[in-house]
């Protein structure tokens, strides 16, 4: 074992990361109906409805936006620490593809990279709603 590089590191913020992605991705996961702790459909959480079914919507995909953009930069502060922990600077980059964040609500992770920021803003909503109803 005492060839093994392990670097001794304070692992504070890494576990509060990894807790934080945990958190984030229970929820995206729980938002489905394959999931057993599923209790209501995004769509319906007091949390985002509005007046009309486009403004409730618009809230919820802009509350998606924030969990991706969220997940993202936690990915990236992993990664920063471990880099710069083990002195991989000149190796590795910090940076986590979009499509690379794995939540089903992240429509880059969900369909693929080979489609236009429009083509997968409406795959999302027509699936959103076809859950929906």
């Amino acid at each position: 074992m005492s060839r093994v590089p392990v670097v001794d590191m304070d692992h504070t913020r890494p576990v509060a990361i990894a807790m934080q992605l945990r958190e984030m991705s229970k929820s995206d996961w729980d938002a489905y109906e394959t999931s057993w702790d599923f209790t209501t459909l995004p769509l319906l959480a007091p949390d985002h409805r509005v007046e009309t079914l486009q403004a409730t919507y618009a809230r919820l995909r802009a509350h998606w936006q924030d969990m991706t953009d969220e997940m993202k930069r936690l990915e990236e502060e992993n990664n920063r620490i471990f880099i710069d922990a083990y002195g991989l600077q000149d190796e590795l980059t910090t940076e986590v593809p979009i499509e690379e964040i794995t939540l089903t609500c992240n429509p880059a992770y969900r369909y693929g990279n080979k489609k236009t920021e429009s083509e997968l803003e409406a795959l999302l909503r027509a699936d959103t709603i076809a859950e929906f109803l």
